[in-house]
């Protein structure tokens, strides 16, 4: 039986050398390298999705999701936000009881 890893190609070469390699590279590097490749599929379907130009998907819907997914993430941040006011260290007060810029 074939291990299907064990055949799956882990370096790329270009003139003679390994310009990119699988095999030793960071998780970070990874995500770099796969959000760099499906950021512009991602633009060409939604494009093509936007346009109607892919038959069975409605062009409303993706207004609509364009609307709710701003909206996500505007309230996602708020919401980050409203925790880092919550949860970040309280100045310490001087020994005076008065503020420390008075």
């Amino acid at each position: 039986m074939i291990n299907r890893l064990e055949t799956f190609p882990t370096n790329l070469y270009l003139l003679g050398r390994v310009s990119f390699s699988l095999s030793g590279m960071r998780p970070s590097r990874l995500i770099g390298y796969l959000m760099i490749i499906l950021s512009p599929l991602g633009f060409a379907f939604y494009t093509l999705w936007f346009f109607n130009l892919l038959p069975g998907l409605d062009p409303d819907l993706v207004v609509k999701s364009t609307i709710y997914l701003l909206a996500l993430f505007f309230f996602g941040v708020v919401g980050v936000l409203g925790y880092l006011v919550i949860t970040a260290p309280r100045p310490k007060e001087s020994v005076r009881g008065g503020s420390e810029h008075a």
